[in-house]
């Protein structure tokens, strides 16, 4: 059952808190700066470019068209497993890259394997890091110190 992020949780399992709270401060940061917020994922995605938020453009040229003003967001899917210690399993990482949406076009959908030592995907789930990138899906690995520097 999915739940809220929230500063006074009721989880008992330590990984469970730790998310809980990762979340929150994610959520924290979005809501004091979205600016800070998208550099944050961005730093945590290997530098890849996700726009966090609409983009507002003036006199774009759209096939025969051109609209006087375009507000526009991307869509974007950021997931994460985070684990207390090296502890990710291929069922699950399979699991969560089949439940992760499609990209089509231009959209952003990356699976964060957080834990405290940055691992290798690629080489360590090689089929479903595969898998993944089939469907346009990117398996990024980082750490909580790294999470940490890039808020």
């Amino acid at each position: 059952m999915a739940r809220e992020i929230s500063l006074f949780n009721t989880y008992h399992q330590k990984e469970n808190r730790v998310t809980n709270y990762i979340g929150l401060m994610l959520k924290l940061l979005y809501e004091e700066d979205a600016i800070a917020f998208r550099k944050a994922v961005n730093i945590l995605l290997n530098d890849s470019w996700v726009e966090v938020g609409p983009v507002f453009r003036q006199q774009t040229h759209i096939a025969s068209s051109v609209p006087d003003l375009t507000i526009e967001q991307k869509r974007f899917t950021v997931r994460f497993e985070i684990k207390l210690s090296d502890w990710f399993t291929r069922p699950q990482i399979s699991a969560h890259v089949n439940g992760m949406p499609d990209v089509v076009e231009d959209d952003i959908s990356v699976l964060v394997l957080l834990s405290p030592e940055e691992i290798k995907p690629e080489e360590r789930f090689t089929e479903e890091a595969e898998q993944a990138a089939k469907r346009g899906i990117q398996v990024v690995s980082t750490t909580f110190q790294k999470l940490l520097e890039s808020i």
